[in-house]
């Protein structure tokens, strides 16, 4: 039979269940080239397509994995599946059994056969997992890729990499001192007592950057040894410096693995060597140091501070912290004030509004008093007029 020359004579369709993957050959092309030429010209075309030729069987395998990755093979009729007979690939008949024997799978000439990937399976220190629709399995944190399916065990070594947790700890220790240097520039701030907040009749007699340089210094030292700033930053030392229960081994606490102060106000530095060290010879207590989990308490919405790690016991000094604030000063966004200072100005508010009242009352009686002595005298003023009307 003669075929157009840019006739299809097969087709391969790979795809991964998002899309496909596609490769065809012309009868042109076909006879006009090498085995060898065409294992090359199929691994050449950027796909997940991989041909190779060993020991005069040729064969062809998608690079990616699982069930959801289907290949799809067309022949276009007889004598192609002759041609493919001779690459080793079926019996050269025009209905044949598709990727060797056991599979299950014949494809007819001038129709599209699809098989589909299986999904793998990996024992890990015997435990069984499945599913597994790449090369690669991450277990533990540690990835695994497949190159081949084994008969026996294999042995896998894992090393920490102690240079990225090193890394995070540094952030750590940036963070802390970041976070204690803004505390203690409120808590330091200087108070200016002579600066009082303007009135309106004050304001209209200076200029806008009058104002606004006035009441900067107004505000500055709002915070000025506020206890409960002062709180956090005791109990920000406190969960670094105390160590942590529950833990086994030599290193208990961030200081033991070398975080350390450097100023009296409590910043720290992380000394890496002693850092590593500790890596080395008791990791799982480097991260309790910082990942413990405290036991709870539904009370107080709180970690038992004695054995919980650096991470929890910071996030309680914040939120407590934040807790007593609101308690103390409230929220601007919150309509209902039930804070402390809150309940304070509408104490005071009560007491101007009862004030104005009583003013307004004496105001009242003073009118009164008024128009009474003004009526007294009228008359009193008539009266003499009268008796000096007489006398004359």
């Amino acid at each position: 039979t003669r075929h157009d020359e840019n006739e299809q004579v097969f087709g391969i369709n790979f795809n991964d269940g998002h899309g496909g993957q596609g490769w065809t050959m012309t009868y042109g092309a076909l006879f006009n080239m090498t085995i060898d030429d065409l294992v090359n010209d199929i691994n050449s075309a950027g796909r997940n397509i991989k041909a190779s030729f060993t020991d005069g069987v040729f064969k062809l395998s998608n690079d990616l994995a699982g069930e959801g990755n289907k290949t799809t093979f067309k022949i276009q009729d007889e004598l192609a599946g002759k041609f493919f007979k001779e690459l080793g690939i079926g019996d050269g008949s025009a209905s044949q059994e598709l990727g060797g024997s056991g599979t299950g799978k014949t494809f007819n000439a001038g129709y599209e056969t699809e098989i589909a990937g299986s999904n793998g399976e990996i024992v890990v220190d015997g435990r069984s997992y499945t599913n597994i629709t790449d090369n690669r399995a991450t277990i533990g944190g540690v990835t695994y890729t497949l190159l081949d399916k084994t008969e026996t065990a294999a042995s896998v070594t894992v090393t920490q990499d102690q240079s990225s947790i090193i890394d995070r700890v540094k952030q750590f220790v940036e963070d802390y001192n970041t976070m204690l240097q803004s505390l203690q520039d409120k808590y330091n701030e200087t108070k200016y007592s002579d600066y009082d907040v303007l009135t309106k009749t004050q304001e209209d007699g200076m200029t806008k950057e009058q104002i606004e340089k006035w009441n900067d210094k107004a505000k500055s030292g709002l915070l000025n040894r506020d206890k409960y700033i002062g709180d956090i930053i005791s109990k920000m030392r406190e969960a670094l410096s105390t160590p942590v229960e529950g833990i086994s081994g030599q290193y208990n606490s961030a200081f033991n693995i070398g975080i350390r102060t450097i100023t009296d106000q409590g910043k720290i530095e992380l000394d890496e060597e002693k850092l590593k060290k500790a890596l080395t010879a008791e990791p799982n207590s480097v991260y309790e140091i910082f990942g413990k989990m405290g036991e709870y308490d539904s009370n107080t919405k709180t970690s038992d501070f004695s054995t919980s790690g650096v991470a929890q016991r910071l996030s309680d000094v914040f939120n407590n912290g934040m807790k007593s604030i609101k308690s103390h000063a409230g929220v601007s966004t919150e309509v209902d004030d039930n804070s402390e200072l809150g309940n304070r100005i509408k104490d005071w508010q009560d007491k101007m509004s009862d004030f104005k009242t009583k003013m307004k009352a004496f105001e009242d009686l003073l009118y009164k008093k008024y128009d009474a002595m003004e009526l007294a005298l009228q008359k009193l003023a008539m009266t003499m007029n009268y008796v000096s009307f007489n006398q004359q």
